[in-house]
């Protein structure tokens, strides 16, 4: 009898040490996953090293359904400016220096190119073009986008996707850190304004 108890006493013991050992590990592999989630955002959040600028990353992607281009058209000047409010300036650090976020200086390029399409060939701007189209390049090879794409147009009979959808960051994160900044800088000019006109000039 007493070796039975001793037994089951023992077997408790194993039983309470192991279930102590399973929520340690448990703990430690969470806490584990958590910090290589915020070391990829970390890599995935760019800070401007003099400003300070940074957009945190999304939390989560979006779906894109790539392939068509009924509303973003060639004659059609409206639908591209949303793109990039403001020109996509944004002004930071003590000087308010102006700086253009990339995607939106992108977006500035297309509209640009686009532009320039709708014009007689002799009015052309031929350095502003060059200069988007070489921007736009070194872009496209700076991501990197590995993601791939249909090979046929997806209008064409028998495509290989006619729906292609791609997975891509959100983007309105983007929009509301650009839009923020430059609500930020406008209330700064007007309160500089209205200093200036005080007399009490404060130059930053």
């Amino acid at each position: 009898m007493r070796r039975s108890i001793f037994s089951w006493r023992a077997t408790e013991r194993v039983i309470v040490v192991a279930s102590l050992a399973l929520i340690v590990l448990n703990g430690a592999l969470k806490f584990a996953a958590l910090a290589f989630l915020r070391h990829l955002e970390a890599q995935e959040t760019y800070m401007h090293p003099e400003t300070g600028w940074s957009v945190p990353a999304a939390a989560h992607e979006v779906a894109l359904e790539t392939g068509g281009w009924a509303r973003y058209t060639l004659d059609a000047p409206e639908p591209w400016e949303p793109l990039f409010p403001g020109g996509g300036v944004v002004h930071l650090g003590p000087s308010r220096a102006p700086y253009t976020v990339a995607m939106m200086h992108q977006f500035r390029c297309m509209d640009a190119l686009r532009h320039e399409f709708t014009r007689p060939r002799a009015e052309r701007d031929w350095a502003h073009a060059q200069h988007c189209l070489n921007y736009l390049r070194q872009a496209a090879r700076c991501r990197g986008d590995t993601q791939l794409d249909a090979y046929q147009y997806a209008h064409k009979i028998g495509a290989v996707d006619k729906r292609p959808v791609r997975r891509c960051r959100d983007w309105r994160a983007v929009y509301e850190q650009v839009e923020q900044s430059q609500r930020e800088y406008a209330d700064w000019v007007e309160e500089h304004d209205r200093a200036r006109k005080e007399g009490e000039v404060r130059v930053p």
